[in-house]
Formats: structure tokens, sequence, C-alpha cells
């Protein structure tokens, strides 16, 4: 951090911090154009003798007709880039956790949905064998309890209807053996 009073041709003419050159040209730098035209010049670059990025303003100094002189102010970022990476930091973790949460409980809700369809799966394999002697218990509070219980019925009814067709089956061959 410091600040330098430097003239329209871009000369150093007074310093708060002897560790840098007096004799550099800073014309160039893009705060100090603005300066020296008239307005106040903001930049952010990497600055060896700062510590990495810094933050630099430049204000016109002097009579405001003919701008002899700039006054550039530097700060060094290095707090503000150690914030910023460990909120960067921060966030990465917490997208990672909240990512890790998400997909246990998508696992946990995808189990929870398709465990009554395994059932039901299940047992309308063995009613298409024929065996219509087992039922589909699901007690979820969904629509599944629903479906579990119009085929519980439909097995019911055709285990009924099945029981009186063979009834009705063999009052046939009993009445055609006596004949």
């Amino acid at each position: 951090s410091g600040f330098e009073l430097i003239d329209h041709r871009g000369r150093i003419i007074a310093q708060s911090n002897d560790s840098l050159q007096s004799d550099a040209d800073q014309s160039d730098w893009p705060e100090i154009r603005t300066a020296l035209a008239g307005k106040v010049g903001f930049h952010i670059r990497s600055d060896a003798s700062l510590g990495g990025n810094a933050y630099f303003v430049a204000v016109p100094a002097g009579d405001y007709t003919s701008v002899p002189f700039a006054l550039r102010i530097s700060a060094s970022l290095s707090a503000v880039d150690s914030s910023f990476q460990h909120v960067r930091n921060v966030l990465f973790v917490a997208l990672l956790f909240t990512s890790i949460v998400s997909l246990l409980i998508s696992l946990k809700l995808a189990r929870y949905l398709t465990r009554p369809l395994e059932k039901i799966t299940s047992v309308a394999a063995d009613f298409a064998k024929g065996d219509f002697d087992r039922r589909i218990h699901i007690r979820s509070g969904s629509e599944f309890d629903l479906l579990a219980n119009t085929l519980n019925n439909l097995a019911a009814n055709l285990a009924a209807k099945m029981q009186e067709s063979l009834t009705e089956q063999r009052k046939l061959e009993l009445i055609l053996e006596h004949m």
C-alpha cells in the first residue's frame, strides 16, 4: 500500500514507499492516463511490490484546468483474494455436502417408491401362473394401496370364478358318468 504523486509526463515525483522506481514511466497505466485526462481512474492488476493483485486509484491533482499531476493510491488485494478463496472453499464444501444429502434422499425416496411396485409385480406374476391365494399387503398411504386392493379383489374374484367353474365341470362330469 502506498501513494505516489505523478507529473504530467508519467514520472513519479513523490512516493510513500522507497522501494518503487521513481524513474519508471507511469503514463501507460490506465488509471494514470485517466487521472491525467482530468477524471478519476481505477485499475486492478498484479503488482510484485504489493505481493499479488492490487487496486489502484488515481485522481487528478493540482489545478483542474491543466491537470499537471495525478495522485495514485494503491492497496494490496491479498486479503480480499484470501477471503474470496475461503468463501469459494466453503461454497464448494457446502455444494458437495448438499449434493451428497440430495443423492441419499433421492435413493431413499426411490426405494420407498419401488418397494411397493416390486411387491405388486411379484404377486401379479403368481396370479399369472394361476396362484390366486397370495395377497398384496401394502400400507403406504398412496395409490399403491388402491392398486394392491384392486389386484387382491381381482384375485379373489378370479379364484371364486375358477372354483365355480370347477364345481360346474365336476357336476357335468358326474352327470355324464351316470348316463
